[in-house]
């Protein structure tokens, strides 16, 4: 296939892919799948940049500091100007751990490597908690650069040596393709966010340039292609959800639809061409890079700003309205002069050095944020005094997460009382419950001790896997239990856990899978999950009680949609209205399922199921009290919560 001029059509196609990505961004029903014209982007690009370089090559034109002057002519001035107006919304709305993000996903994009800081960040581009994350779209900037790194030498090496060079590409994409087939099983989010399984997409755009020309292709097989490819297209954004295994096999189909009608196009004038040549989307295509990058974080901005991830249909029209208004004059202003200033080039030493020059001038800025932890000193004292509360809470470095009995059961309680008399098991709520704990037994005069490890249910037989990572919970369990049979005091276990994140899986949180010791094959899921949950679950508190023990298992606290200490300082800040709790009602129909199994285990005797929700929901859930936070974000007590909760909930039982 001749590589092409300019092709109005194409221009139309770039609108078939960031209109859907910017409407699913926005929350709009129908648009579930519209995530997938960033795979549309990846193909457009592929086969424009690489027509491109093969006409140079063949040409005897082909320069490496050319192309890359091209690459910074085109991406950095618009995204340097984003950046730039991110990092000065942030100083004044966004609170010092989220602008410290903020700041650090900043050195990311400009080293073209967020899609590896997401990836360790987010876990799960899907997942609630990266809707707060301004840059969080640029991951696919990352990439494509990631992939221009190589290719146009390796393009060079190939056309010059007179390989064959589709054969080459199509290699590529083989393995490329086949690695995201594997990591869509064995690391979902490595697979969504690195370029190692994203090159095929823009593999095959590369390969559309290299298709020869054998004979006229007919009028009704090349409208027949572009319907196809449309077709296709379209049913990806209707029925993908966020829930689709991608990518991977799932990608194929939005990939071969946009790879379609550029191939229609290139070879004969169609009528999906002349739709997509039409002033309109022809108009939404020149400015979809800047649409792309300023819709994002307009988006977040307005959701902080509201209050809520769900906006209202005024609140997203406008931030739509606001993002077209800013892609126009970001394109108008930003890109075309940038391109082509008043008709002549700048010499390509002045744009390398001035490129450089504008990243440090915003890179020092980011850096700074990042070093003096956000800034704090910018809120105001009583917005300060508030965070440092809601902030005490146990770290990811507490000497007693993951601490491995025997040689490291943390002991809580009177410090020289007798044989201790509680353990207190389970995942980091178990961590944030503690401090409370700690405090109700040293008023009753006993001592415990403490076992819980980050995302770990205690639950004897599983293994957790969060992205594809397990977190090493099936080994942390057994030693707790052998430590339970070794030992003769602890004669009351105490299980706390986010208990319905193991059992309802992707269906509470996108990315958590409870697989059985053993089995590889366990893809997670609602019904999978459920299922381990509920049978390791009975056998656990089996094990436990058939060591004499008594069971204490606390039901879930409830677990909210936004972070109330980070909704409470923003309406101070900002004036964003408080998002309204769930009540009580909500919460046990949300872990009904869950809480039938936990219910259940009280047939075996010996074992109290205790309701934290009549302290903690009144009957609208409550997130502070006497201006102390009782969460330390969306789901975890903070220091006050826990030592609100523990005496009301544990302290009678505890006190017979």
């Amino acid at each position: 296939m001749p590589g092409p001029g300019y092709r109005r059509d194409i221009d139309g196609l770039r609108m078939l892919a960031v209109v859907p990505v910017v409407l699913y961004h926005a929350g709009l029903s129908g648009f579930g799948g519209g995530f997938v014209g960033v795979d549309v982007f990846f193909v457009i690009s592929g086969f424009l940049i690489t027509g491109i370089l093969r006409r140079e090559i063949e040409e005897g034109r082909f320069s490496i500091a050319g192309f890359y002057e091209r690459r910074v002519r085109r991406i950095l001035p618009a995204l340097l100007a984003l950046i730039a107006a991110c990092l000065l919304a942030g100083y004044f709305v966004l609170l010092p751990l989220p602008f410290m993000d903020l700041a650090q996903s900043t050195l990311w994009t400009l080293a073209f490597a967020s899609n590896a800081w997401f990836y360790r960040r987010t876990s799960d581009y899907f997942a609630p908690t990266a809707n707060s994350e301004p840059l969080l779209h640029t991951w696919s900037l990352a990439v494509e650069e990631q992939f221009y790194i190589g290719f146009p030498i390796l393009l060079w090496w190939v056309m010059s040596r007179r390989r064959n060079t589709l054969a080459i590409i199509g290699a590529l994409v083989g393995l490329s393709f086949g690695l995201s087939l594997f990591m869509s099983v064995h690391n979902p989010a490595a697979n969504f966010y690195l370029a190692p399984t994203r090159i095929w997409e823009l593999g095959i755009g590369a390969g559309l340039a290299f298709l020869p020309r054998l004979r006229p292709v007919s009028a009704a097989l090349a409208e027949a292609a572009a319907l196809a490819g449309v077709a296709a297209l379209v049913f990806s954004v209707t029925f993908y959800t966020r829930k689709t295994a991608f990518p991977g096999a799932a990608a194929l189909l939005p990939c071969l639809g946009a790879a379609l009608v550029i191939w229609a196009g290139g070879e004969r004038a169609t009528v999906t061409g002349r739709c997509l040549s039409a002033p309109l989307p022809v108009g939404i295509g020149l400015i979809s890079y800047s649409l792309y990058l300023w819709h994002w974080p307009i988006l977040v901005l307005a959701r902080l700003r509201f209050g809520t991830d769900n906006l209202s249909a005024w609140e997203t029209a406008g931030a739509v309205a606001l993002a077209l208004l800013m892609a126009w004059t970001s394109w108008r202003f930003i890109e075309r002069p940038f391109r082509l200033r008043h008709g002549k080039r700048a010499r390509r030493a002045t744009v390398f050095a001035t490129a450089a020059v504008a990243a440090i001038a915003v890179g020092l800025p980011s850096a700074t944020v990042v070093i003096r932890s956000g800034l704090p000193g910018r809120l105001p004292e009583n917005v300060q005094s508030y965070l440092v509360a809601a902030a005490q809470k146990p770290s990811d470095a507490d000497p007693c997460a993951n601490a491995k009995p025997p040689a490291r059961l943390c002991d809580i309680g009177q410090p020289g009382a007798n044989d201790a008399s509680v353990l207190l098991w389970g995942d980091s709520h178990a961590g944030a419950l503690a401090h409370g704990l700690d405090l109700t037994l040293r008023r009753l005069g006993q001592s415990g001790a403490l076992a819980y490890k980050l995302a770990c249910p205690p639950m004897l037989g599983v293994e957790r896997i969060d992205g594809g990572v397990v977190k090493g919970c099936a080994a942390f369990n057994d030693q707790v239990m052998a430590e339970l049979t070794r030992r003769k005091d602890l004669r009351t276990v105490i299980l706390y856990s986010r208990w319905t994140l193991s059992s309802e899986g992707r269906g509470e949180w996108p990315w958590a899978l409870l697989r059985p010791v053993g089995d590889e094959t366990a893809a997670g899921g609602e019904t999978e999950n459920f299922t381990v949950f509920r049978d390791h679950f009975g056998r656990t508190i089996e094990a436990i009680v058939a060591t004499g023990r008594r069971v204490v298992i606390i039901q879930g606290t409830p677990n909210f949609s936004f972070s109330p200490p980070e909704s409470l300082v923003a309406l101070q800040m900002i004036g964003a209205p408080a998002p309204v709790a769930p009540d009580a009602t909500e919460i046990r129909e949300r872990n009904s399922r869950t809480n039938q199994v936990i219910e259940a285990a009280t047939q075996l005797g010996h074992v109290v199921v205790l309701d934290p929700l009549p302290i903690l929901c009144d009957p609208r859930c409550i997130t502070e009290l006497g201006g102390r936070p009782l969460y330390s974000d969306s789901d975890h007590l903070s220091y006050a919560g826990s030592d609100y909760l523990a005496p009301r909930l544990l302290g009678p039982l505890l006190g017979k």
